[in-house]
C-alpha cells in the first residue's frame, strides 16, 4: 500500500494535470458555439453549484464558463456534495443529459467535502499525521468515486470531454 505523502502527492499532481486542461478550457478564445454541441453538464459540490458567487445563475464558474462557450448549462451540482452524493444524487440526471447527445463537455468538482469529513477528527490536524487519521481511506475513497462516475460518463458517451476541477 502507498504511504500517505505518495498517496497526496499522487492525488495532487492529478489534480494540478486535470485542473489545467479545465483551465484552458475555460480561459479558451470566445470564437462562439462548438459545433453540434449545444450543452455543457456540470457535476459536483458548492464550487461548481456557484456558492459564493454574487448570483449562481450568472456568475458562478459554470454560468461563466457555459455563457462564454455558448452552451446551455444543465447543473446538477449542490453545495456539501462529497463524491458519493455525485453518484448518489447527480449522475443518473447528468447520464441522461449525456446520453441525448450534444453534450459539448462535463465539468466535476467534487472531492473537497470528503476530505471536509475529516476535519472533526482531531488526529487529522496534528503533523505528522497519525494512523488514527483516515486520510488513506478517504484518498482511495474519492479515487474509486471518481473513477466510477468517469466509467460511467465514458459509457454513456466515450468521447465526451471530461475536465476534473482542482480546488484553488
Amino acid at each position: 500500500m502507498m504511504n500517505q505523502r505518495s498517496l497526496w502527492r499522487s492525488f495532487l499532481w492529478i489534480v494540478l494535470a486535470l485542473s489545467a486542461g479545465g483551465y484552458a478550457i475555460a480561459c479558451g478564445s470566445d470564437d462562439g458555439d462548438l459545433p453540434g454541441q449545444k450543452v455543457y453538464v456540470s457535476l459536483g459540490d458548492s464550487v461548481a453549484a456557484g456558492n459564493g458567487a454574487s448570483d449562481a445563475r450568472s456568475t458562478g464558474f459554470a454560468a461563466v464558463l457555459a455563457q462564454r462557450r455558448a452552451v446551455e448549462l444543465q447543473n446538477f451540482a449542490a453545495a456539501g456534495a462529497t463524491t458519493s452524493d455525485v453518484i448518489e444524487r447527480q449522475l443518473d440526471r447528468a447520464l441522461r443529459t449525456i446520453e441525448e447527445g450534444d453534450v459539448a463537455f462535463v465539468t466535476i468538482s467534487a472531492g473537497g467535502n470528503d476530505f471536509a469529513g475529516l476535519i472533526p477528527n482531531a488526529s487529522c490536524v496534528e503533523d505528522p499525521l497519525p494512523a488514527s487519521c483516515p486520510i488513506d481511506e478517504t484518498l482511495l475513497g474519492v479515487e474509486a468515486n471518481l473513477r466510477e462516475i468517469l466509467a460511467r460518463i465514458r459509457k454513456a458517451d466515450a468521447d465526451v470531454l471530461v475536465l476534473l476541477l482542482g480546488y484553488p
